[in-house]
């Protein structure tokens, strides 16, 4: 009867780990997903920052096209004056 009763408090004894153990799992788990949420928005605010640099180099770019459009024409138009006054 003793034996029986040594058996049960020592189940009783590894059913409180087995317990204990798995709590602790489930934090490991629960820290897991918020690391892994964390570098999830990381990774997503590292990509809006290549896309608005992007976007504003493409802007950048536009505008010197656009600048350097101008200059042409406004060379042209000298030159043409120019003309004139060797005529």
């Amino acid at each position: 009867m003793s034996i029986a009763i040594e058996a049960g408090t020592s189940f009783a004894t590894i059913n409180d780990a087995i317990m204990g153990l798995a709590a602790q799992i489930q934090e490991v788990t629960a820290t897991i997903e918020e690391v892994s949420n964390g570098t999830t928005a990381v990774t997503n605010s590292i990509t809006q920052v290549k896309i608005r640099t992007s976007g504003w180099q493409l802007a950048s770019m536009e505008e010197i096209t656009a600048s350097a459009n101008s200059l042409a024409e406004l060379a042209e138009e000298l030159q043409e004056s120019i003309r004139h006054f060797k005529a």
